[in-house]
């Protein structure tokens, strides 16, 4: 069991999320912070309910993580011309300069993780 591939993937994935978090916060981002600018910066007109069935979260989480990506002025919920009740997101050039960042970060921390 301890030496079987599916286990010693799990344990894979288990550590390299702590070494993505790590890295993340040097940049004040956590993992779900960074798929909701990734979502957002990759698909115009992206709304929060949508944005909560492709991240597979509960739209109450979502709504947490846009406010306070908003309250960073990371990204900016604008009303949906066709559809008043609905919030449209966008990056804002701030969130997209540190979305790019962010990458860059995740990028080197798995090439560290995986050269052994």
């Amino acid at each position: 069991m301890l030496t079987s591939p599916g286990y010693l993937l799990l344990k894979a994935g288990t550590q390299f999320h702590v070494v993505i978090d790590e890295a993340l916060a040097s940049l004040g981002l956590n993992g779900r912070q960074l798929l909701v600018l990734t979502f957002v910066g990759s698909e115009e007109h992206l709304s929060q309910k949508m944005l909560s069935t492709r991240l597979g979260l509960d739209p109450t989480i979502v709504v947490a993580l846009v406010d306070e990506l908003e309250g960073r002025k990371l990204l900016v919920r604008e009303r949906d011309p066709d559809d008043r009740r609905r919030h449209r997101l966008r990056l804002t050039a701030p969130g997209r300069k540190l979305h790019a960042k962010a990458l860059r970060t995740v990028t080197d921390a798995e090439r560290e993780f995986l050269t052994p």
